[in-house]
Formats: structure tokens, C-alpha cells, sequence
């Protein structure tokens, strides 16, 4: 979902591409604002829409890459209890059935989201990918992407500030203090 320019064959996200990192859970500073403000080309990533909303409900957030990463990152802490239990993914259609397996049998729950277009949709890609080649930015389908957005808006949730901070431990951005609007102090 990163932002890449498909005719120069390069990533737009100060990131980097084929990695788990994202700016705008990196600096706090960047969460607080409205999208607008935000810097280039964040402004039209989905995924920074995706962790302004995680600061303010209080959600992890994983940027998923391989599937070793998957397994190790996702699966195996769910297994042992230590990991998320609950999410929401946006997922290659020609890795869904073998990521809900995954869900499956390490205890997890959740909504998986296919995306559209620009994802893997057969063996060659999926492995291409997996070791991090892959020239295209995936897309969700528009009314399904307004509706995520639309129940995400409607969740209880918490005033994405200054006071928001996410933690990256193992591939994954965790939450660490949350602000509720109408207090003036923030907890773990």
C-alpha cells in the first residue's frame, strides 16, 4: 500500500519500500495533524491513514512483507499467547486462503481485505515479493476502502496528539500511550 511511481520504478515512501517501517508511526508529531499537513507523500498513503486511526483507537500496527515475516512477526506470538489476537488485514488475493489458515491455526481473528489491484496474483508474484521484489502499489477497492474508513472513524477511540506514541519492537509498531479526549493525562 506504500506509494510507488510505477513509471520511474521507484518507491515514493521515505520509508523504503519492501520493509515494515512508516514515518508516521515514527514520529508523533506527524499523527496530530490532519492529513494535509502531512508530509509528502504520506498525504496520500493509505497506510499513514491506516496508523492515524490506529493512534487514535489505541491499535498496533504491522506493515506485513514476507511470509517467514508473517509467520514469525503474526502467527507465532499469537501461538504462544505473547501477540495480536484481533485485526485488521489487507492482503494479495493470492495469499488470502493460506493467511486465514495462518489466522486459523494460530488463534487469531479478524477481517482479512483483499486488495484489488496491484497485488500478487499468482505463485511467480507472490514469491517475487516475498523476496521483495515487487514494482506496484496494492489498492484497495475505493467503496470498500470508504467503508473501513467509515466504521474506523465510528470506533471509540482516543485524541490522536502529541501524547501518542507507538514503540517498534520486531517488525511491529506497538502503542504505547493513549489520551482519551476528554482527559489531560495519558497512560500506558
Amino acid at each position: 500500500m506504500k506509494p510507488y511511481d510505477i513509471d520511474a520504478k521507484r518507491c515514493l515512501c521515505p520509508a523504503g519500500h519492501f520493509n515494515h517501517r512508516c514515518l508516521m508511526a515514527e514520529r508523533s508529531d506527524f499523527i496530530q495533524k490532519a492529513q494535509l499537513e502531512w508530509p509528502l507523500p504520506c498525504s496520500s498513503c493509505d497506510i499513514g491513514t491506516l496508523v492515524h486511526h490506529a493512534a487514535r483507537i489505541g491499535a498496533d500496527v504491522y506493515i506485513m512483507t514476507s511470509g517467514v515475516d508473517i509467520a514469525r512477526d503474526l502467527y507465532l506470538p499469537a501461538a504462544h499467547g505473547t501477540g495480536a489476537r484481533l485485526g485488521l488485514f489487507f492482503l494479495c488475493r493470492y495469499s488470502m486462503e493460506a493467511f486465514t489458515w495462518g489466522m486459523l491455526i494460530s488463534g487469531m481473528q479478524g477481517a482479512a481485505i483483499p486488495f484489488c489491484m496491484g497485488d500478487c496474483l499468482n505463485h511467480h508474484d507472490f514469491t517475487q515479493a516475498d523476496k521483495g521484489i515487487k514494482e506496484s502499489q496494492t489498492h484497495v477497492d475505493t467503496n470498500q476502502w470508504q467503508n473501513i474508513l467509515t466504521i474506523l472513524k465510528q470506533l471509540p477511540g482516543h485524541q490522536a496528539n502529541n501524547e501518542v506514541l507507538f514503540e517498534y519492537v520486531k517488525s511491529v509498531y506497538l502503542i504505547m500511550k493513549r489520551c482519551a479526549v476528554t482527559e489531560s493525562s495519558c497512560g500506558k
